[in-house]
C-alpha cells in the first residue's frame, strides 16, 4: 500500500487562509468607511460627527436705481422722512416712482463713516445707462444717437439703511401699486455732464472743472452740466462732514421687494 507523504505546510495553509480573509475583510471595511467620508458621511466609530453648518440662501438681486429724473420736491419728500418712516415705491422697467403718502412705520439709520472716493461712470448708450444707473430716461435715446456721451462724477458720503424689512401685509390702503420699499438711501454729491463722444473719449477720468484742458480751452468745448446735487469737489474733501450741504444730495436708492 502506497503511503502519501504529507506536505510540511499542510497544517499552516488553513490558518493562513483564515488570516488573509480577515485582513481582506478589514481592508474592505476601511475602504467603505473612506468612501462614506468622501461622500460627506462620517463612518461610525472612525470620526466624531462635525457641527452642522447652515448656509443662508443668497438673497435675490436688489436694484439700486439713481434718482436723476426726480424733481427737488420729490427728493425732499424722501429725505425729510429719514427718521420717521420707510418709503414705498414702484419700480418697473427702469421707471422709478415715489408713491406720495405711501410709507410704513420705521426709519433709516446711518451706516457710519465711508471713504470719500470720487468716482466716475461713462455712458454712451441706453443699455449702458440702464446697466450702470438702473434707470431709463426718455431723452437719453436721442442724445446717444447724436453721438453724445454722458459722464457721471460722484461721491458717496453716507448710506442710510432701513431698520426693518417691509412685507406686503404692511402696505397701507391706496398704495397697492407699490412693488418695493426703499431699503437704503445714498447721500453725497454728483454731476451729470454731456458732450460728444469725440470730445470726451480722449479725456476719460478728467475732473469736471478741468475738462477744457487740452481741448483748446474754448467755452464751446466745456461740458454742460445737465443735472447735479451737492458739490462734488467739496464733498470729496476729507474734512467735509457727512451733514454738510455739499454732501446732502440724494444720489440713488437701494430697493428691496416687498416680502410676503
Amino acid at each position: 500500500m502506497r503511503r502519501t507523504r504529507s506536505h510540511p505546510d499542510a497544517l499552516f495553509f488553513p490558518a493562513a487562509r483564515t488570516a488573509f480573509g480577515a485582513a481582506l475583510a478589514a481592508i474592505v471595511a476601511l475602504a467603505a468607511g473612506c468612501g462614506a467620508e468622501l461622500a460627506g458621511e462620517s463612518p461610525a466609530g472612525l470620526l466624531p460627527p462635525g457641527p452642522q453648518v447652515s448656509v443662508a440662501p443668497r438673497p435675490p438681486e436688489e436694484p439700486e436705481p439713481w434718482v436723476l429724473e426726480w424733481s427737488g420736491d420729490v427728493r425732499q419728500a424722501l429725505t425729510s422722512q429719514l427718521g420717521s418712516a420707510v418709503a414705498l415705491v414702484r419700480y418697473q422697467g427702469g421707471q422709478l416712482d415715489l408713491l406720495p403718502g405711501c410709507t410704513v412705520a420705521g426709519g433709516y439709520g446711518p451706516s457710519g463713516a465711508l471713504g470719500r472716493a470720487r468716482e466716475s461712470k461713462s455712458i454712451a448708450s441706453e443699455s449702458e445707462l440702464f446697466a450702470e444707473l438702473g434707470v431709463k430716461i426718455a431723452s437719453a435715446g436721442a442724445s446717444f444717437r447724436q453721438g453724445e456721451r454722458w459722464k457721471l462724477d460722484f461721491v458717496v458720503a453716507d448710506v442710510r439703511s432701513a431698520s426693518e424689512r417691509v412685507s406686503r401685509a404692511q402696505v397701507p390702503p391706496g398704495c397697492e401699486r407699490a412693488t418695493h420699499y426703499v431699503r437704503q438711501i445714498y447721500l453725497g454729491a454728483y454731476e451729470l455732464d454731456t458732450a460728444s463722444g469725440k470730445r470726451l473719449s480722449g479725456h476719460a477720468g478728467v475732473g469736471v472743472g478741468d475738462v477744457s484742458a487740452g481741448l483748446g480751452g474754448g467755452k464751446s468745448d466745456r461740458l454742460a452740466i445737465e443735472r447735479s446735487a451737492g458739490h462734488v469737489e467739496r464733498c470729496a474733501e476729507p474734512q467735509t462732514g457727512a451733514g454738510d450741504p455739499a454732501c446732502a444730495g440724494l444720489l440713488k436708492v437701494g430697493l428691496a421687494p416687498l416680502g410676503p
